[in-house]
C-alpha cells in the first residue's frame, strides 16, 4: 500500500519538484529557502503571462508572474509600467476596502534610482483581524517583466523588504545552471 500511495504521489506531483518558466527559463523550486511554493498558473492565451504563487509559516505570501510582451521592449522611466502599477494599486485599495479594511499607500510609485527599469510600491493595510502591507516590485530580466507581489502581517516597513529580499535571493540562487541569477539587482 504504501509503494501504491508514493508513486500515485509521484503521478500527481510530477518527478520534479522545480517548475522552470520557458521564455525567462527562470527555476521556481518546489521550496525556496522557508518558502512553499502553492501554485503555478500559466495563461493559455498568452497575453497575461505565468503566475507562481509561494507562502510561508508567518502567514506571508508572494506572487510571481512573468508578463509575456504585455509591455513590449523595456524602456527608462516605462509609463506602461506606471500605469499597470497603478491598476494594480487601484486593484489592492478596492479588495481590501471589501473587506473593510483600510489602506494607505505608504511608498507611491517609484523607479529605483539604480535601476529606471525596476518600480516598487507599498500598501499598508489596517484591517482588524490581519494588518499587513503590501509590497509590489516590477523589475526587467531575461527580456521579460517580471512582478513580485508581497504581502506579510509584518508591520515594519523594513523588515517587509527585508523579507522579501531575502526571497528573491532564495530565488536567485535558485537559478544554478543561468547565465545571470541576479534577480535580486
Amino acid at each position: 500500500m504504501r509503494y501504491f500511495t508514493l508513486l500515485l504521489s509521484m503521478v500527481l506531483t510530477g518527478f520534479s519538484a522545480d517548475y522552470r518558466e520557458a521564455a525567462t527559463a527562470i527555476v521556481f523550486p518546489d521550496q525556496c529557502d522557508a518558502w512553499v511554493r502553492i501554485r503555478v498558473d500559466e495563461d493559455p492565451r498568452k497575453e497575461i503571462g505565468t503566475s507562481v504563487g509561494y507562502s510561508i509559516r508567518n502567514g506571508s505570501a508572494v506572487t510571481c508572474r512573468v508578463f509575456d510582451g504585455k509591455f513590449g521592449a523595456p524602456k527608462d522611466d516605462d509609463d506602461l509600467i506606471k500605469k499597470e502599477m497603478e491598476e494594480i494599486s487601484a486593484a489592492i485599495f478596492a479588495v481590501w476596502q471589501q473587506r473593510g479594511a483600510k489602506v494607505e499607500l505608504a511608498l507611491p510609485i517609484g523607479s529605483i534610482p539604480s535601476d529606471k527599469r525596476q518600480f516598487v510600491m507599498l500598501h499598508r493595510i489596517a484591517h482588524p483581524q490581519q494588518p499587513s502591507i503590501s509590497i509590489t516590485h516590477f523589475r526587467f530580466y531575461q527580456g521579460r517583466y517580471l512582478s513580485f507581489r508581497f504581502t506579510t502581517p509584518e508591520q515594519d516597513p523594513t523588515a517587509a523588504f527585508n523579507e522579501l529580499s531575502r526571497f528573491l535571493s532564495a530565488l536567485s540562487a535558485a537559478q544554478k545552471d543561468q547565465k545571470s541569477s541576479q534577480l535580486t539587482e
